[in-house]
């Protein structure tokens, strides 16, 4: 699964983690996406849409309804999460921001967490000028969470890339995430696998 993120370090770009990160003329604070349509569909009604497309059709369909601001309104707000590393005898420290939870579509009462290929994630990073993680990230996000799930994992098959597998799965973690007192939009880590950037 995929998260955003944006780096911050007194409004100037900043080099963390091998990954040049998203800044220039965009706040850190906010998913730069546009406003979600009064007409964007929900999930259910999406899901209906690109149920029977082959996978790379369904993800163009999702990267148009993303581009467009088709996502919760809780997923928009990015957290801060801070890491420190000692690099060739000098200490640094940095803020990185990440989107809540993992890439979701549709609104806030009617999404799913969206698997998309690498590919099609790092398109959506660079149309808000941000970046997918690393694994030093991701295990700082973990540090940082207001929510940690435990995972819930479903067993390989060939099924595993279809819409129906997606949503059952999303239903998993939703059933997880209500036992939860946090407010949508607090920061969660845990429940999905994280695709990241890797050297080689």
């Amino acid at each position: 699964m995929h998260r955003f993120a944006h780096a911050a370090r007194r409004g100037s770009c900043l080099a963390a983690a091998a990954v040049l990160l998203g800044c220039g003329g965009r706040t850190a604070h906010v998913l730069d996406l546009p406003p979600r349509p009064p007409d964007a569909p929900g999930w259910s009604a999406l899901a209906s849409e690109i149920r029977a497309l082959d996978p790379a059709s369904r993800e163009e369909r999702i990267y148009a309804e993303i581009a467009r601001g088709n996502i919760p309104g809780w997923l928009r707000r990015l957290h801060p999460v801070q890491v420190e590393a000692d690099v060739e005898g000098r200490h640094h420290r940095a803020t990185f921001w990440v989107t809540p939870d993992y890439l979701a579509v549709g609104g806030d009462d009617d999404f799913l967490r969206v698997p998309l290929s690498p590919g099609t994630a790092q398109r959506l990073a660079d149309l808000v000028g941000g970046s997918l993680l690393t694994p030093l990230m991701v295990d700082a996000v973990w540090s940082a969470a207001e929510v940690r799930l435990e995972p819930t994992p479903i067993p390989p098959s060939p099924e595993m890339t279809t819409v129906p597998v997606f949503e059952e799965h999303d239903r998993m973690v939703t059933a997880l995430r209500s036992l939860r007192e946090e407010p949508p939009g607090a920061l969660v880590a845990g429940h999905k696998k994280d695709v990241v950037l890797a050297a080689g």
